[in-house]
């Protein structure tokens, strides 16, 4: 899921992915949701945003399309089929991104 991050999102997503790392760097499930959380709690900010308004913030302009969120959880999704005997889909404790 966080190799399909960077085929999906631009390059101004990078430092989400990069701080999530760092955050849960002995923790790569976490990492994952850590990114996955973040980028749900942007779709959803943006949703309940008034028509015309935005945040000025590069990060949140670049993780906040509905579209790209699809797309990577259709990226975890397959790769959650491919290697259904890996226990590293998350659920478990990690760091959120702030």
């Amino acid at each position: 899921m966080l190799d399909a991050f960077d085929s999906i999102y631009p390059a101004e997503a990078k430092p989400l992915k990069e701080k999530c790392v760092e955050l849960n760097r002995d923790n790569i499930s976490g990492a994952g949701t850590c990114v996955r959380e973040a980028i749900e709690a942007a779709v959803k900010l943006k949703a309940t945003l008034p028509d015309g308004s935005s945040i000025d913030d590069p990060i949140f302009d670049a993780v906040s399309a509905p579209d790209k969120q699809d797309a990577l959880s259709k990226a975890a999704s397959d790769a959650k089929n491919t290697f259904p005997d890996r226990m590293i889909w998350g659920g478990g404790i990690y760091h959120p991104y702030k």
